[in-house]
C-alpha cells in the first residue's frame, strides 16, 4: 500500500511513524515564527531538509544565539541536546526526521530575551 499526502496544515505534523523514528513536516505557524524560545531534545538528533521557500535555524552556544539562513535540500542533523529553533517563511516546507519516541518530557524550552 502506498499512503501519500500533499493537503499540510500549518506548524509541525508527523506524516508517517514507525517503532523507531517518524517523519513530519514543518511550515509557518506562530510555533515557527519569530524567536521567542529555544528547545532541545534529550533523547534523539532531529535531521531537517529544507524543500521550499526559506527557514532561518537559531542555535544557542556559548551564551548566544546564533542563526544560519537554511539552504534548500541541504541534510541539517541537529544533535542530541543542541539548542535551536526554526524560523520559517510563510512559504516554507521542510521535512524533520526523529526518533518517535521523543516527548513533550524529552524536550526542553527556554524563552529567549534581549540578552541572550
Amino acid at each position: 500500500m502506498i499512503e501519500t499526502i500533499d493537503k499540510y496544515s500549518a506548524g509541525f505534523y508527523p506524516m508517517t511513524k514507525t517503532d523507531k523514528w517518524q517523519v513530519a513536516y514543518i511550515t509557518y505557524s506562530d510555533a515557527y515564527g519569530d524567536l521567542k524560545e529555544l528547545k532541545r531534545h534529550l533523547t534523539t538528533d532531529e535531521v531537517i531538509i529544507p524543500i521550499h521557500g526559506s527557514a532561518t535555524l537559531y542555535t544557542y552556544e556559548n551564551e548566544k544565539v546564533r542563526s544560519i539562513e537554511m539552504k534548500k535540500d541541504v541534510l541539517y542533523n541537529i544533535k542530541r541536546g543542541t539548542w535551536h529553533h526554526i524560523k520559517a517563511s510563510e512559504d516554507a516546507f521542510l521535512i524533520v526526521v526523529e526518533d518517535s519516541y521523543i516527548t513533550k518530557e524529552s524536550t526542553e524550552r527556554m524563552t529567549v530575551n534581549a540578552d541572550c
